[in-house]
């Protein structure tokens, strides 16, 4: 059996143009001959949302020659039931603790979203699974730097608590990147939001297709093409490089031919002369971005002149000293020496 795997997607009426990735993947699952497709949770932004554009999602998803499951996620909890229709080849997997049920011989178990452990959710489960769905936080070391706060608010999984539990979980609720994770006979997989949803999303999008049978389940991720994403241009400043690093961005925003991207840029550090005159310079060079890009973002907040500091011989050699190293080594160096700066200047040597 082909399942399509995505989750996240978080339509909402404010941005119409995030329907047209919905309708992607349903084309893109009627192209591989897809027989199930999976959308793990948050398939809308709010459940008002969901009220205000669920006549325009059933006619998306009427289009899907594969069956189509759809699993309340943490901003979509109220969104389904039996007075809600979303097509005939919809079900909807709301029943709690969990919904265990067989397709195509593949036993599924689905978890919806509630406001509770994930390991009282199971406590009750029992069988052999091929296939498992919720939406929820999987706190693995490997993962645990790119999440947010607010991610780790909602339902929290452990690796133990799916080690072995079924042959393949299909996870909704991570963002900003494609994750495939491996736990002894468990595979777990994030297919990650479809669409950019903030400038923590710095990788091609991507949904899962799962090929999986009696004996294999082989995972494979695709790449949504039309799909956009961040890129992150991140710089930092000294005295002396200045003009080095507006020469840099300059060069380096003429070198992104690729219009689904995002440019998210990033300076910091410390200059010469003046703060505002330096930003006027880099607000002239991305001034264009706006015509060439639907959305970038740039923050240079956190320039700061050292031009009294400079005047102190210390602090000139100091920073000298420290041109041979690389740039985040030196910023590094120079953010920790200066909260100090105004203590040496006062010292006389």
């Amino acid at each position: 059996m082909l399942i399509l795997h995505t989750a996240d997607l978080h339509l909402t009426s404010k941005d119409p143009s995030r329907l047209k990735i919905l309708e992607w993947i349903i084309n893109k699952a009627n192209e591989k001959g897809v027989h199930l497709l999976i959308i793990a949770g948050d398939l809308f932004e709010s459940d008002t949302d969901s009220t205000i554009l669920r006549t325009e999602v059933r006619n998306v998803l009427e289009k899907s020659r594969a069956k189509i499951f759809l699993l309340p996620g943490n901003h979509d909890a109220e969104s389904y039931g039996p007075n809600y229709d979303y097509g005939q080849n919809v079900k909807q997997l709301i029943n709690k603790p969990f919904e265990q049920l067989t397709f195509n011989n593949i036993n599924i178990v689905a978890i919806p979203y509630q406001n509770t452990k994930f390991s009282e959710c199971i406590m009750d489960l029992s069988g052999s699974i091929d296939i498992l769905i919720t939406h929820g936080t999987l706190y693995d070391l490997s993962i645990l730097p790119i999440l947010s706060k607010e991610d780790t608010k909602y339902m929290p999984i452990h690796p133990v608590e799916i080690e072995n539990l079924a042959r393949c979980v299909l996870l909704g609720h991570i963002h900003s990147t494609y994750i495939d994770l491996t736990y002894k006979k468990t595979k777990a997989i994030y297919s990650g939001a479809p669409i950019a949803l903030s400038t923590k999303c710095r990788s091609p999008r991507k949904v899962a297709l799962i090929d999986i049978d009696e004996k294999n389940c082989e995972i494979i991720p695709i790449e949504i093409d039309i799909a956009p994403y961040w890129q992150e241009l991140d710089y930092f400043v000294f005295p002396g490089n200045e003009e080095i690093i507006l020469n840099r961005l300059k060069q380096d925003i003429q070198n992104i031919y690729n219009k689904n991207i995002f440019p998210d840029i990033i300076i910091n550090g410390y200059i010469e002369g003046s703060e505002t005159e330096f930003k006027g310079e880099v607000n002239k060079i991305t001034a264009d971005l706006c015509k060439n890009f639907p959305n970038f973002s740039l923050n240079c907040n956190n320039i700061r002149s050292w031009d009294r500091l400079l005047k102190n011989p210390f602090v000139k050699r100091f920073v000298e000293k420290t041109s041979g190293l690389e740039d985040n080594l030196r910023m590094k160096i120079l953010e920790l020496i200066s909260p100090h700066l105004n203590d040496i200047v006062k010292c006389r040597y």
